[in-house]
């Protein structure tokens, strides 16, 4: 399909012509491949920076160069496009599909853009309504469950979890979520559980209009959930009419544990691996060690134990990388169909420094799903261990696009443009992931990571007041922690407080694995001290 009809103009793609009925219309050609670019992909929101790596690859612009070309594709379509390309606040850009029709055939019959896209749905977060704070564990995993589920269903575009969680906790307008995804449906929901009883609500709702398409409610024992999950999934797909292929039902209704307790053990670990301290870490190990007990052919345990390892093995070098790499393999062994074993397995391998083969395990996840965050997230740390930043860029520039709200990739991208001389790219880095640092604080306040990362962005953009304020304040929370006392000596040495980092650093360092050595190494926050020979005493000379 190369035509394309909007408001009384056409765009041809193979003649690259815009014409206002029987008249040519000239736009820039910057502002026409812009204009290329939205209607290509109608109906979901484009953030600056996908626009601007689409318009000017591998060049360095300002957002200027992007609003004068908006400017321009708006004056030229006049008064009657208005509503066409719509700003969506601190999100980016979306081209209305309703506005958009496109010639199908030589004959040039117009049928609607939406026909040759499949529909989308964002997954809320579930509202936990036991009244048991400690029970948001499940409701988070019955959610994230669910948004795997569907994410098997090649007929559906489904918006990361990383990024509908940024939602929890909050009243939401369905309409406002949608625009902000760019999606046709939301699927919203809620979660009570009372001992071996629960009781989950689930709706899927048109984002036009805000009309409930399907609804059901479920009770049922606890040894049932698996099955409610199912018919969920099955319900939704079949709601909104995608054809699923023989192997992608197969792969729905493919459960990891018949143990609706090693399931429950599960989702607790996941909760506290996903909040990234150590002493998280080490509860979540001892979770997931329980779902082995229960049932020793959970993989997704497996996978789950061997990442608590590998970033304990970090931190602490009386931790041994061989428990990874053993439980790792396990997980694969169990079942190599698993993205989450073979991205568990490549972390393994990356902390023992065997790097070959952690990256042929990290494109065997993402090659059983593309869409996976800690697959590329991890792999972009593994390239980033071996000084070889322009793999590192790839993959987390991919899982920004995978979960665009979430800061950790921002930052770690940062660093990379930085070591490849791209000083402008990585101050806008600093600047997206300081945005989506003060949205997870709204939330959550003691949220130790998010702070650090802040502080960082801080010093960065020259806020140093509030880069100390933050650091301290993440110190307050857990002084104890080697990644908090790691990550606020970057943020002092970057202020220009080098005898501050280097206490700091004298703290966490010793003892810590050699992979944690090679990251200092790499580290361009530590620049200032790479003479200093308290800081070669730490980590030895540069190789």
């Amino acid at each position: 399909m190369s035509v394309f009809e909007f408001e009384g103009h056409t765009l041809d793609l193979k003649q690259g012509r815009l014409r206002n009925g029987a008249n040519d219309v000239t736009l820039r050609p910057k502002s026409l491949a812009l204009l290329t670019y939205f209607v290509t992909n109608p109906g979901r929101v484009i953030s600056k920076d996908e626009l601007i790596a689409a318009v000017w690859p591998n060049v360095v612009v300002s957002d200027d160069s992007l609003s004068q070309c908006l400017k321009d594709i708006r004056g030229t379509l006049g008064p009657g496009a208005e509503g066409l390309i719509r700003t969506v606040p601190r999100r980016g850009y979306l081209l209305d599909e309703a506005k958009l029709s496109v010639c199908a055939d030589d004959r040039g019959a117009v049928q609607p853009a939406r026909t040759a896209h499949k529909p989308s749905l964002a997954v809320l977060p579930f509202t936990n309504m036991s009244g048991d704070p400690e029970q948001e564990f499940f409701a988070d995993g019955m959610t994230a469950d669910l948004i795997t589920d569907l994410s098997k269903a090649s007929g559906l575009s489904v918006i990361a979890r990383n990024s509908v969680f940024t939602y929890k906790g909050r009243a939401v307008d369905i309409s406002d979520v949608a625009t902000r995804f760019g999606v046709s449906h939301i699927v919203e929901g809620s979660v009570r559980k009372s001992g071996q009883r629960v009781r989950i609500n689930a709706q899927l709702v048109a984002a036009q209009g805000g009309t409930p398409v399907w609804a059901e409610r479920y009770d049922r024992d606890l040894s049932d959930i698996f099955s409610v999950q199912d018919d969920i999934t099955h319900s939704i797909v079949d709601a909104l009419k995608v054809h699923l292929l023989a192997q992608e039902s197969e792969a729905i209704r493919k459960i990891s544990t018949t143990s609706s307790a090693a399931y429950e053990f599960y989702l607790r670990g996941r909760h506290y691996l996903s909040l990234y301290s150590l002493k998280a870490y080490d509860a979540a190990h001892r979770l997931f060690i329980k779902a082995i007990e229960l049932d020793p052919g959970y993989a997704r345990a497996y996978a789950g134990a061997s990442d608590c390892c590998a970033f304990r093995c970090m931190w602490n070098a009386d931790v041994s990388i061989e428990k990874a790499l053993e439980l790792s393999a396990q997980a694969t062994d169990l079942d190599p169909q698993l993205p989450e074993a073979h991205a568990a397995r490549g972390w393994a391998l990356a902390v023992a420094a065997r790097y070959q083969e952690a990256i042929g395990s990290f494109k065997r996840a993402i090659a059983l799903d593309p869409m996976s965050f800690e697959a590329h997230h991890l792999c972009g740390h593994t390239f980033a261990l071996q000084g070889r930043y322009a793999d590192a860029v790839r993959h987390f520039e991919r899982a920004i696009a995978i979960a665009p709200d979430d800061f950790q990739p921002y930052g770690l991208l940062s660093h990379q443009y930085w070591a490849l001389g791209r000083q402008a790219d990585s101050v806008a880095m600093e600047r997206l992931c300081l945005d989506r640092v003060e949205r997870e604080l709204e939330l959550r306040p003691d949220n130790q990571r998010a702070l650090c990362f802040g502080a960082f962005s801080l010093a960065i953009l020259g806020d140093g007041a509030r880069a100390r304020e933050w650091a301290e304040r993440a110190l307050w929370l857990d002084a104890d922690d080697t990644q908090v006392l790691y990550n606020v000596a970057s943020v002092c040495a970057l202020l220009g407080d080098q005898a501050r980092a280097l206490e700091l650093l004298e703290r966490c360092l010793p003892g810590k694995h050699p992979q944690m050595l090679v990251w200092v190494r790499h580290d361009r926050d530590f620049a200032a001290l790479h003479d200093n020979p308290r800081f070669l005493a730490l980590v030895g000379p540069s190789k």
